[in-house]
């Protein structure tokens, strides 16, 4: 069953389903967050040969290679426990064990990578294929008829609008963005405290069937040594000002050409300006020209950001041994981060894991058992060596998820056969359901006019009521819970009008506020009553509009309950 928030009531903002949205992460920087888990949790100081510093650094010059990525998410939880934090059985079965593979991962350069992988969910394993370039990211997943497209002018659209106006290709903006990452890197990097818990040892292991011979570095970081960890680094990071300064400076001369492109575009745009913007403009350039200034003046703010983040650090310390001392473990020494490096000549990372086990103990008596545990691993290989050519996939048909796109689209394109389908189904998820329940208002607003709570817990429209034997809704509220497209106008004689769009099928739906008129797909039609305007908010007939596009309605008449179910595959 899925339900959704109206976000804004005069304006259909094309909201995108979570887990899709959520891919605009894009995996080509999974090699840059592999590195900075890395720093966190191995320290930089040299272990068995291995030089740290070196090993955690040489990730920020992949330039091509090929890989696998797993990652697996647990939650390990018993029904009992699951009750009482509120878990239904669905979800805890939909969240128990999560794995994500990818078998193929190639790196073309920086910019460009594709893979194939499989996502296992509940059972279910679900294939899928995704490429990203600099500017867009592309997902095919098996059980979704089409591909799926998204744009950094989607996912970025700030970035996208500054990149536009200076005329700078998102190749030169992400390599100057790596670069400052790397100068970054190399500020925290050499001052990062070894973990109380670390060595090495000599293994042979496979790499994508090859025998390589490599010396294993294995870190633990367990719960109760984690904030006096922080702490050490954050110290050492504030004391470090010569560090501080030299990655600051390198940043500077990465990213001061493209502020002046800014201001040099600015000026353009402006043509003939007064000499007060004139003047304005001139003092930013002296300073941004300056800059042994703009580096004192970033220094000087990181420092104190630090020395403030160290404040907040020994706050939440005593907050946790507050809790400690209420029988409530958090962090406590069975649960750690462990991490796992293996580097062929004592310099060349090959295979990189991480574990993070989170298990809070109680002293009271209540039956908790619950865990969480995250592992990932990732190896690689051919690492800027022979050409590697990523997998295209054509957009020709693709879904795209740009300003128009609504959810709806890509879950009325999944097939109810395949995996993806099945497990949908099964957990109800091929489906938007809602209730409404006619009784009285929940509360009264500030204008003294009746509204009703979401499930959500906001406020998203008026109390619905009876007119003519036929519930009347917010017209707003009731397009967002059946996934339509929807715009506002107004006619002479100032009526409001709500025009609904069914965005995979293109039904349309003209409703007058004062009018029992309706317009579909171009042909007036009859409703059983009018809608009507009452505090600013246009009601609309539930029963009417949610048929008009396919929804089953259902009335309990005990419980004066409404069920409205609308099958999307």
């Amino acid at each position: 069953m899925i339900t959704y928030i109206v976000v804004n009531k005069r304006k259909n903002i094309g909201k995108r389903g979570s887990i899709l949205y959520a891919m605009r992460k894009r995996f080509r920087w999974t090699a840059l967050l592999m590195a900075f888990v890395m720093i966190i949790a191995v320290g930089c100081q040299s272990v068995g040969s291995v030089d740290l510093n070196r090993v955690l650094m040489s990730n920020f010059d992949f330039q091509s290679m090929e890989g696998k990525y797993t990652m697996e998410l647990e939650l390990m939880m018993d029904d009992m426990t699951a009750a009482m934090l509120g878990f239904e059985a669905e979800e805890l079965d939909l969240l128990r064990k999560v794995r994500l593979e990818l078998h193929e991962l190639k790196q073309e350069n920086p910019f460009t990578a594709s893979a194939a992988g499989s996502l296992h969910i509940a059972g279910t394993e679900i294939p899928f294929e995704m490429y990203v370039s600099s500017s867009q990211i592309v997902v095919s997943v098996d059980g979704i008829r089409r591909p799926i497209m998204m744009d950094d002018a989607v996912t970025n659209p700030m970035i996208a609008e500054l990149l536009e106006m200076m005329s700078i290709s998102y190749e030169e903006y992400q390599e100057n963005y790596l670069q400052a990452m790397k100068a970054f890197a190399g500020y925290v990097v050499p001052n990062l405290p070894n973990p109380d818990t670390i060595g090495f040892s000599r293994e042979l292991i496979s790499i994508n069937g090859e025998n390589v011979f490599t010396t294993h570095v294995h870190s633990v970081i367990h719960g109760d040594e984690l904030i006096p960890f922080v702490q050490k680094l954050l110290k050492q990071l504030a004391e470090d000002e010569e560090g501080l300064r030299e990655a600051l400076e390198v940043i500077y001369d990465l990213m001061v050409p493209f502020v002046e492109r800014a201001i040099e575009k600015l000026q353009e745009d402006m043509g003939m300006i007064d000499n007060e913007s004139a003047a304005v403009i001139r003092l930013l350039e002296s300073y941004l020209h300056n800059k042994t200034l703009v580096v004192e003046f970033l220094a000087t703010t990181i420092t104190y950001g630090l020395t403030e983040a160290m404040n907040q650090l020994d706050a939440t310390e005593e907050q946790v041994n507050g809790l400690r001392e209420q029988g409530f473990h958090l962090l406590n020494d069975s649960s750690y981060l462990a991490f796992d490096l293996y580097v062929e000549d004592f310099e060349k990372l090959r295979r990189f894991d991480f574990e993070i086990f989170l298990q809070p103990t109680t002293e009271m008596p209540l039956p908790v058992n619950a865990g969480i545990r995250l592992y990932a691993s990732q190896e690689y290989w051919n690492i800027n060596d022979k050409p590697v050519k990523a997998d295209v996939i054509d957009t020709s048909d693709a879904i795209v998820l740009d300003e128009s796109f609504h959810e709806t689209i890509i879950l009325s394109e999944i097939d109810p056969e395949s995996a993806l389908g099945q497990l949908l189904i099964a957990h109800g998820l091929n489906k938007r359901q809602f209730t409404v329940i006619l009784e009285e208002p929940a509360a009264e607003s500030e204008t003294g006019e009746s509204e009703f709570l979401d499930w959500y817990g906001g406020w998203y429209g008026k109390a619905p009521f009876i007119q003519d034997g036929r519930a009347m809704v917010s017209a707003y509220w009731l397009a967002d819970k059946l996934g339509l497209e929807w715009d506002l106008d107004w006619d002479e004689e100032d009526n409001e009008i709500i025009f609904y769009t069914d965005p995979v099928t293109g039904r349309t739906l003209t409703v007058t506020g004062g009018s029992s008129i309706a317009v579909l797909d171009g042909e007036e039609v009859q409703m059983d009553t009018a809608a009507v305007e009452r505090g600013y908010t246009l009601y609309v007939p539930l029963r009417f509009v949610a048929e008009s596009f396919g929804a089953e309605v259902t009335y309990d008449a005990e419980t004066r309950t409404i069920t409205v179910t609308r099958q999307l595959f």
